[in-house]
């Protein structure tokens, strides 16, 4: 199938899965008896597509559509059919390879891991198939053993096997993760030796650091919305009062009159 012909096929499988559904839910009211009824309501909401793609430009399914390649028409035809597809995520998906290879993709915290927008594990997966992303982990795998520069119990079968167990267990993390666990690794002068279980123990140990990473940030996140609220809050009432005061100072100055 041509590359135009594949574009103008996605576009169009898109367009079937856009604009508006109905959907009936459940809704609770009282009744004029005071009693609590349940009432089934229809309502009108975007599709599932429209929804996971709010706001995406246009040329961004333009730039997607012309990167699908023959064999990745049937995964695509159903993710979009199924009412999963986003499009941000599945040109991140496309271009992990691109990341993987980046040279200049050198993330040393995992701040700077999140702001490099690549695709996580699981997305490549799900947009690319099983099979490239444990390719692709394979590479990435094969070229840190190469960077090790100390003893490495690590052969092609193995590297293979444990891209399939990373693949499985750390499906979260993204290219951009797995390259600053690669390189924390390499700098750690603790780490004299390369093999299955070494690296996976390395995988979980990081894993568990981007999880605190995580839930730092979220708190973090709490605490300054929740500044601001209370900031906003204090500044309101600030105003009420300064008003309230200037009522009460005119009415007793025109009770004076």
């Amino acid at each position: 199938m041509e590359i135009a012909k594949i574009k103008q096929t996605i576009l169009d499988e898109l367009r079937q899965t856009w604009g508006v559904v109905e959907r009936t839910q459940t809704v609770r009211r009282v009744d004029n008896t005071g009693q609590i009824v349940e009432e089934k309501q229809v309502v009108i909401v975007d599709s599932p597509n429209k929804r996971l793609n709010k706001n995406v430009p246009a040329q961004v399914f333009d730039q997607f559509a012309e990167m699908v390649q023959p064999e990745d028409m049937d995964r695509i035809t159903a993710i979009i059919k199924a009412g999963t597809f986003e499009v941000a995520k599945a040109v991140q998906a496309f271009n992990a390879p691109i990341h993987a290879a980046d040279l200049k993709l050198k993330p040393k915290t995992w701040a700077e891991a999140n702001q490099a927008g690549t695709s996580s594990l699981a997305c490549i997966k799900k947009y690319k198939g099983s099979d490239k992303a444990t390719s692709l982990l394979v590479v990435m795998l094969t070229s840190f053993a190469k960077k090790f520069g100390r003893k490495n119990d690590l052969d092609e079968q193995l590297i293979q096997e444990l891209a399939i167990e990373v693949l499985n267990t750390y499906y979260n993390l993204t290219v951009a993760d797995i390259k600053f666990i690669f390189s924390s690794i390499v700098k750690d002068s603790k780490v004299f030796n390369l093999d299955y279980y070494s690296i996976m123990r390395l995988f979980e140990e990081h894993y568990q650091d981007k999880g605190q990473y995580a839930m730092r940030q979220s708190i973090d996140e709490h605490n300054r919305i929740t500044a601001n609220e209370k900031t906003t809050r204090t500044k309101s009432e600030a105003v009420r009062a300064e008003a309230n005061d200037g009522a009460i100072k005119d009415y007793l100055n025109n009770m004076g009159q």
